[in-house]
């Protein structure tokens, strides 16, 4: 008889061994899993790790997009007018930047400088910000 065991769990080994193993596989597996959330939740990464990891990137493009549940209820119109404001304001730019470009094509790094300017104070321009430079 097995000190420190229940009656029932000592009942189930001499009745149904392969049913106490099969609840002792389920029992193991269920730790790992609680194991490998508490680990995942220990790992992310703190203040200094991500300041550190962005002095050591300096040369690569980052655009840091911070939200929360808060700050993402938007207004369906209010965005639809956003999107039209900035899709009026880009065609005559680009059209004009593609003219020059085609008129003098070492102009390219000034294009994009000045698209990169041009976008800058529109929401949508903080992800084009990063493929401008990148494009060039």
């Amino acid at each position: 008889m097995m000190q420190g065991q229940s009656p029932q769990i000592q009942q189930m080994r001499q009745q149904n061994p392969q049913q106490l193993q099969q609840l002792a596989q389920q029992a193991q597996q269920q730790a790992d899993q609680i194991q490998s959330e508490i680990e995942k939740i220990t790992n992310k990464p703190n203040l200094d790790q991500v300041l550190t990891f962005l002095r050591d990137n300096r040369a690569r493009c980052f655009v840091l997009d911070i939200e929360t549940d808060s700050t993402l209820i938007i207004n369906e119109a209010e965005e639809k007018q956003r999107t039209a404001e900035f899709l009026q304001m880009l065609s005559p730019v680009l059209q004009q930047l593609q003219a020059m470009l085609v008129a003098e094509p070492s102009t390219g790094d000034f294009a994009g400088e000045i698209l990169k300017f041009a976008v800058k104070p529109f929401r949508a321009g903080r992800s084009l910000d990063g493929a401008i430079g990148r494009s060039r």
